[in-house]
């Protein structure tokens, strides 16, 4: 078990969540990065020793509680979480199709039990 500080960062693929990463990283923290798809993490993620990548889909309600048990019991207790993951839904918004496609949103929010 990893006894740095832990962050979990949803939608770490890419762009302001793949950011967040190597900022965190660098700070030396543990980094849990999540996303859809690990086999799109960015290269460099395998040559930093402080970041573990998850497969995570955030609208999956299981699959999220089962990786943030993961990553606590590889890293301990996340001291932060960073929710950087998005939905897209492309259409006019006068489209009803388009506006009943969106997830009702909710906040999420996990505490350490520890």
């Amino acid at each position: 078990m990893n006894t740095s500080r832990t962050v979990l960062i949803t939608g770490a693929s890419s762009g302001f969540g793949a950011a967040l990463v190597d900022a965190f990283a660098d700070a030396g923290w543990a980094v849990a990065a999540t996303m859809r798809t690990p086999e799109k993490a960015p290269a460099r993620f395998a040559g930093i020793d402080n970041v573990t990548v998850y497969r995570l889909d955030v609208t999956d309600d299981e699959a999220v509680a089962a990786t943030v048990n993961q990553i606590e019991h590889h890293h301990g207790a996340i001291a932060v979480l960073l929710n950087v993951a998005g939905y897209v839904v492309q259409g006019t918004l006068e489209e009803p199709s388009s506006i009943r496609s969106v997830p009702s949103s909710r906040p999420t929010s996990w505490v350490s039990r520890r």
